[in-house]
């Protein structure tokens, strides 16, 4: 499962949050390019594949960090993709996701109708800005749960931890205790101040 997978209930939260904020669409995928969260018409298509020859895959997992989408489905860059002369955009704006200098997905603002598409189109600039932001955003909470589960899975892999310690029976400066607090053998450790570092 991808990192964005498995976090997409966050996902659809910064989705729902942009979509009451500027009242244009959000589309979120991961490196597997599955949708992973999204408003309006891409709601509907969460959990499926997108375009593998779709101007998005080809140019964001390329390396390019964005790309706007002025007329989706009739540019010249579309002619490969399935829905070209029938995209339901109208117009789109997407960045890059990264994570440890590796794009791991891509979120876009979309424009389904033409509403939607005369706002974007007159702050075009302004909203590509925006969701650089937010995937900054993204960014930071995909830190945040790497570091967690780098975390958690250190505690359950055997519960146990080294310290500093010349308590009797361990090896020299370091003594094995488990989440009890307790050595090997049972008993309940004490870290005593001969193990703590002197000044003079």
């Amino acid at each position: 499962m991808s990192i964005l997978n498995q976090i997409r209930s966050s996902m659809q939260q910064f989705a729902d949050v942009v979509k009451a904020a500027i009242k244009l669409d959000m589309d979120i995928f991961d490196d597997r390019l599955t949708r992973v969260a999204g408003t309006g018409v891409a709601r509907a298509g969460i959990g499926r594949k997108i375009q593998e020859k779709g101007v998005v895959n080809r140019h964001i997992f390329a390396g390019q960090d964005q790309i706007i989408i002025d007329n989706p489905g009739k540019e010249d860059n579309c002619r490969e993709c399935a829905h070209f002369g029938r995209c339901a955009y109208k117009k789109a704006v997407y960045a890059a996701i990264r994570h440890k200098d590796k794009t791991i997905g891509a979120m876009g603002i979309l424009a389904f109708d033409d509403e939607q598409a005369a706002i974007l189109n007159d702050r075009k600039l302004e909203h590509l800005a925006f969701i650089r932001q937010i995937a900054s955003l993204m960014e930071s909470k995909i830190k945040d749960f790497m570091t967690t589960r780098a975390l958690r899975h250190e505690i359950s892999g055997g519960g146990q931890h080294r310290c500093p310690s010349r308590y009797p029976g361990s090896e020299p400066g370091v003594h094995r205790i488990n989440r009890q607090n307790q050595t090997p053998g049972g008993q309940p450790f004490h870290h005593s101040s001969h193990g703590r570092d002197r000044d003079g």
